[in-house]
């Protein structure tokens, strides 16, 4: 620092030397103008002298042998020493000059006015007089020459004062520039001695704080200072560490939008995953439906009539057959005829016509056919779906995927300890999020649960395929769904459907319930 502010006043001196030097070059240069001005001065009146004697002679031998030649000569003569006045005239001098120019041409408007006397007294036949007349010619033409010389002598008066003027400033100046740069000098000893008498303990103060806040500990401050250079630079770096104190805040909470935005793409990858395989496997399966369908359906038409003809055999062996080995077979084969029909909705290409369904009826449908079974297993069922809510979906098949979804959970709550089964959707911009989460044993793999035949209850008390169906259903809607393990305990699986607008049929229905709800209440 101290170094610094040397070199700053040196460099002030230096500055000021320079301009010291430039200045006594202008005045130098000030002074050669003048000189230039004077030369040039000097050749004008010269000019218009020797013009006035050029008259002169040209009056002389007009009077001798008059004719237009002689006259115009004269009278060019008398041009040249007016232009030569001019050009006093148009120049910056002051008062005493200015009345000098005035006297030269007023003495040489005279000796133009006694020629011309002399030469009207030549054209009227009086040519002695007119020679007469050339003495006072010969006294005008010598009194415009003193007033020329007098115009010099006062020109060069002026000037010698200017250049004296000049040369005293140029010598105040040369001592004006000494005297600076000495105390320049001093000043910068003064003040290199000052600073490092008061430096010293604020940069310690500062390199500390500095320090510390290199070493991690975002708290480092600098105290108070007593000068105000230096208060305002402890206030600066205070400003500057409780900024990267702010700013990692931000970054740590920009990471954990990078960590939840990683992890949404990561549920993306899965249902990418998952669809690609739900593709795979509902073309394998269509055929396998397809022919299982017809010998199944001769197999429980056979059981049915063998059902329905022993039952109305009164014979106890009769009856002790149907009921031990035909009703289980009618059960099984229904239970067959359900799983094949579960594989050829899972097979099935995705419609291409979706419509505008009310979120609120449709919960309500496949809800409400699953309510009586949560009062018998003693589960609470909550449901909060907002009425203004729709979705781009097949009414029946969003039934059916909901309706899958409490049926997994209600197994899962009867399984297990859980209590409750809540079910809340909202508006996201252009989605709706409708949320199942319960309370439950929670998922054993959250990445599996939408994979075919994957299941986790006992043998015969499931397919595998509902969770399934859900996904497949979902993506029809071109919409995604997720599970994933509750944050507490339980499961949780969340459906995103692309939110639309009410149709007419839908705003009608609408108008419906809001009439019955007015007569209601």
């Amino acid at each position: 620092m101290i170094t610094i502010v040397a070199a700053v006043f040196g460099v002030v001196a230096t500055v000021s030397v320079l301009a010291v030097a430039h200045l006594s070059r202008s005045l130098g240069n000030e002074l050669d103008r003048t000189t230039e001005q004077l030369i040039d001065e000097q050749r004008i009146a010269d000019q218009i002298v020797s013009s006035s004697y050029g008259q002169q002679l040209a009056a002389y031998r007009y009077l001798e042998n008059p004719s237009a030649g002689t006259l115009a000569e004269f009278r060019d003569g008398g041009a040249q020493a007016y232009r030569g006045i001019r050009k006093y005239l148009f120049r910056s001098m002051p008062l005493e000059a200015r009345l000098r120019v005035e006297g030269i041409k007023e003495a040489h408007e005279i000796f133009e006015v006694a020629a011309q006397r002399a030469f009207d007294l030549a054209a009227s036949g009086e040519p002695a007089r007119a020679r007469a007349h050339m003495v006072t010619l010969s006294r005008d033409a010598a009194l415009l020459e003193r007033a020329v010389q007098r115009f010099l002598a006062v020109r060069e008066h002026q000037r010698q004062e200017l250049r004296e003027s000049e040369e005293m400033w140029l010598t105040r100046l040369q001592y004006a520039s000494v005297a600076l740069a000495a105390a320049l000098i001093v000043a910068a000893v003064m003040l290199a001695v000052l600073l490092h008498r008061r430096v010293t303990t604020p940069l310690s103060d500062l390199s500390v704080a500095v320090r510390a806040l290199a070493a991690g500990r975002d708290d480092a401050r600098v105290p108070p200072q007593r000068f105000a250079e230096f208060q305002l630079l402890g206030t600066a770096f205070n400003e500057m560490a409780a900024s990267i104190r702010q700013a990692r805040i931000e970054s740590q909470i920009r990471n954990a939008d990078l960590e939840r935005a990683l992890a949404d793409l990561q549920r993306a990858q899965r249902a990418l995953v998952q669809h690609e395989k739900l593709s795979a496997v509902g073309e394998m399966l269509a055929g396998l439906a397809h022919e299982l369908n017809n010998p199944l359906a001769g197999i429980l038409g056979v059981a049915e009539c063998l059902q329905m003809e022993m039952s109305g055999y009164p014979d106890p062996a009769v009856q002790e057959l149907a009921t031990s080995l035909v009703d289980p077979l009618v059960a099984e084969s229904l239970r067959a005829r359900d799983l094949v029909r579960n594989l050829l909705n899972f097979s099935r290409e995705a419609a291409t016509q979706l419509e505008s369904v009310h979120l609120a009826d449709a919960m309500n449908v496949a809800v409400g056919l699953r309510r009586h079974a949560f009062v018998q297993s003693q589960k609470q069922l909550e449901i909060s779906v907002p009425d203004d809510l729709y979705v781009s979906a097949q009414p029946q098949k969003l039934e059916l995927a909901i309706m899958n979804v409490v049926n997994n959970s209600l197994d899962a709550l009867n399984t297990g300890t859980g209590t409750m089964l809540r079910v809340a959707a909202a508006r996201e911009e252009e989605d709706v999020v409708v949320t199942f989460e319960d309370d439950g044993p929670g998922f054993v793999h959250s990445d599996r649960v939408f994979d075919p035949f994957y299941t986790t209850k006992p043998v015969g008390s499931g397919t595998g395929l509902g969770l399934s169906l859900v996904h497949k259903f979902v993506q029809e809607f071109g919409g995604v769904v997720f599970a994933e393990s509750a944050p507490v305990r339980g499961a949780r699986l969340v459906m995103r459907l692309r939110a639309t607008e009410p149709s007419a049929r839908e705003e009608g229905a609408d108008a419906a319930r809001v009439s019955e709800a007015a007569l209601a209440g």
